[in-house]
């Protein structure tokens, strides 16, 4: 779980909740003021950095993460949002390596094991990919259900067209509903630039 202040929240819904704030620079000059008198405040830190992941800023968001890791090198959940991240900026290397560090805290992470595959699968090692999302629907995982989270997550930040891509992830390997096929024409005709006419 990611914390934002107020309780718990699902992985994805904090960024539904961060999507609500009036002005984010204004919460994060909060947030900072709080980290100012508490350095180790791992809830603040926490929300600031899923707040720079929201508006695009992963490094800063690495950086926050990795300074909870400092505080708490034990985090299972940091661990693998860090390698989400690593993998959100392209650096696949050290997306294996969060990953594969927040496994060996809590090898029973499904959706760890899924975003590990998703890294392998970028660098072009089919096996350990293979052999990742294996232990993933071992463990349970549902890959459907995973790919409406992401979309609807990035639907949250506004990424249309990642968000898109995942409706589509997830129409290939789950139910084929009417409802999500009308939701990915809804996204093919709003997330695509539109062409300036001269």
């Amino acid at each position: 779980m990611y914390y934002i202040r107020g309780g718990k929240l699902p992985k994805t819904s904090i960024f539904r909740k961060i999507s609500k704030i009036a002005d984010l620079n204004v919460e994060i000059w909060k947030l900072n003021k709080i980290i100012s008198r508490n350095s180790s405040n791992i809830e603040a830190l926490k929300e600031l950095g899923a707040i720079y992941h929201y508006i695009h800023e992963d490094r800063i968001a690495i950086r926050i993460y990795e300074k909870i890791l400092q505080i708490d090198p034990k985090d299972s959940d940091v661990r693998a949002y860090l390698g989400y991240l690593y993998y959100e900026i392209g650096n696949m290397q050290k997306s294996v390596e969060e990953l594969n560090s927040s496994l060996d805290l809590n090898p029973k992470n499904s959706f760890g094991y899924f975003l590990l595959g998703n890294s392998y699968s970028r660098l072009g090692l089919v096996k350990e990919a293979v052999r990742s999302y294996d232990m993933a629907l071992l463990l349970g995982l549902d890959v459907y259900r995973a790919h409406m989270d992401f979309a609807s997550k990035f639907e949250d930040m506004n990424r249309k067209h990642r968000a898109l891509l995942e409706y589509k992830s997830a129409y290939e390997v789950g139910p084929k509903s009417r409802n999500l096929m009308l939701k990915i024409r809804e996204l093919e005709l709003n997330a695509m630039p539109t062409k300036i006419r001269i």
